[in-house]
């Protein structure tokens, strides 16, 4: 492949420069990778019960799948078309533009120097933890999914009983609202019958005390009528002695 002395640095270097989109899936990865559990950068809800590493990872987990096999086949074949073209004939190494190179804060795995034989195994034992990572994500995925599921179905039954509830006491109000019509219509009908009730009463007594004047006015006049019998009685009584005498 590479001269001995070229390093997995230069590697990368020469990577970037050729290969540059697939490479960045790549280079995002690593150093996501890379971050510590201390990482407080915004992190999925959903993925909470995840670490910190872990649910940072998956975010970029969509993006280098997509382009994580064709980086590795971009990869393997330019370096088997590299080796191939030096054992024709040595060529001299590409050197990358400026500021493209990969700085060992990012990838501090080049610290371990790496061969470029290694790349290929590297790259597919990082696509098996990726890969485990969606699967975690995906079971944590699921058990949000059946605890938010087993919430809204709590919340569906409390406010089916709350809605029941209202029901029943409205129907109770009502009931007691039209209970209420119906007493203060005999109220109103009792007060009817008995204001006609005292009306008659009155009445009655009104007529009583016309007949009790009356009946004294009578009583008075039988009086002086006896009075004047008597009256009589005695004067006939006088003029009875008289003659006897």
């Amino acid at each position: 492949m590479f001269d001995t002395g070229e390093t997995l640095q230069d590697v990368k270097k020469w990577a970037e420069a050729t290969f540059p989109h697939e490479f960045k899936a790549v280079k995002d990865y690593l150093r996501d990778y890379d971050i510590t559990s201390s990482y407080q950068g915004p992190m999925n809800p959903k993925h909470r019960n995840l670490k910190a590493t872990d649910a940072h990872i998956f975010g970029h987990c969509v993006h280098f799948k997509k382009h994580f096999e064709g980086a590795c086949r971009v990869i393997s074949g330019r370096l088997e078309e590299q080796t191939r073209q030096k054992a024709a004939a040595p060529a001299t190494f590409p050197t990358p533009s400026a500021g493209s190179s990969l700085t060992s804060e990012l990838l501090p795995a080049t610290q371990n120097q790496k061969k470029p034989d290694d790349m290929e195994e590297f790259l597919t034992s990082q696509k098996a933890s990726i890969e485990e990572f969606v699967k975690k994500s995906q079971a944590a995925d699921r058990q949000e999914k059946d605890r938010l599921l087993a919430e809204t179905n709590e919340l569906k039954q409390k406010l089916t009983k709350a809605e029941q509830e209202c029901k029943e006491s409205r129907n109770e109000l009502d009931a007691s609202r039209e209970k209420f019509k119906r007493n203060a219509q005999k109220s109103k009908k009792e007060l009817q019958d008995v204001k006609a009730e005292v009306k008659r009463l009155t009445g009655e007594v009104e007529t009583f005390k016309k007949e009790a004047e009356k009946s004294t006015q009578e009583a008075k006049k039988a009086k002086r009528s006896l009075k004047d019998f008597q009256e009589l009685e005695e004067v006939f009584e006088r003029v009875q002695k008289r003659r006897v005498v």
